[in-house]
């Protein structure tokens, strides 16, 4: 987050059109900019998010990293974006004084509670299937243990991203979601395929990190 807010600081002293993040551990499709200075001319939108991709080693887990990226259509209003694959217009920071939470530096999700205040701020934000990005591989990542931990995480940290975006009902909300992903885990069962299990397992370890966070349990650093 520290590092994202330099950049957002460094674009309020620029005049410029449209900036974006992007991570340095991804190959950048050659239409990327093309095909995003095309979706923002034909859509009603400020902020854009694209898909990211996998370079992976061991087949076994290509299940596990596409049921770990988000489902989206061409064109979908989503409520964010992660800055992996991101492209904005100067509305965001001429507009705003909204920074990433360095809170969230240990944990993850500062972009998701970002770009989430700026759709509470009626910033427009969609998706675009054709400026996709490639993660380059990364044998330290296919193993389980990196799974199990990437999604406890994310149970974590979504409790402080509600608690910041809902205040005093944050505690409502975060009940009804950890209903929410147990349903759905032990749902999800009762279809045995290989991606139901791993949706499942996803599923009930968010729970778990939800969970964990309601007695304000602080992990070391960032996983």
């Amino acid at each position: 987050p520290n590092l994202r807010n330099i950049f957002i600081k460094f674009l309020k002293r620029k005049n410029y059109v449209f900036a974006g993040f992007l991570d340095d551990d991804c190959i950048v499709h050659n239409s990327w900019l093309c095909n995003m200075i095309k979706f923002y001319n034909h859509q009603n939108c400020d902020i854009i998010g694209g898909p990211q991709k996998h370079e992976i080693k061991n087949s076994r887990f290509k299940d596990f990293y596409l049921e770990l990226e988000p489902k989206r259509y061409h064109g979908e209003l989503v409520s964010w974006v992660a800055t992996n694959n991101c492209f904005f217009s100067k509305k965001i920071t001429k507009n705003t004084n909204l920074f990433f939470d360095n809170e969230l530096s240990n944990y993850g999700g500062s972009d998701q509670l970002f770009f989430s205040q700026l759709l509470k701020q009626k910033f427009v934000i969609k998706w675009n299937t054709t400026s996709f990005i490639t993660e380059k591989f990364q044998l330290d990542r296919e193993n389980y243990i990196w799974f199990i931990k990437r999604n406890l995480r994310f149970g974590y940290s979504g409790n402080i991203i509600d608690k910041k975006n809902y205040g005093n009902l944050s505690i409502i909300v975060v009940f009804m979601k950890i209903f929410y992903f147990l349903f759905y885990s032990v749902a999800l069962l009762f279809i045995p395929t290989r991606k139901n299990y791993i949706k499942s397992l996803f599923f009930f370890l968010r729970v778990i990190g939800r969970v964990i966070g309601i007695f304000n349990y602080k992990p070391r650093k960032y996983i």
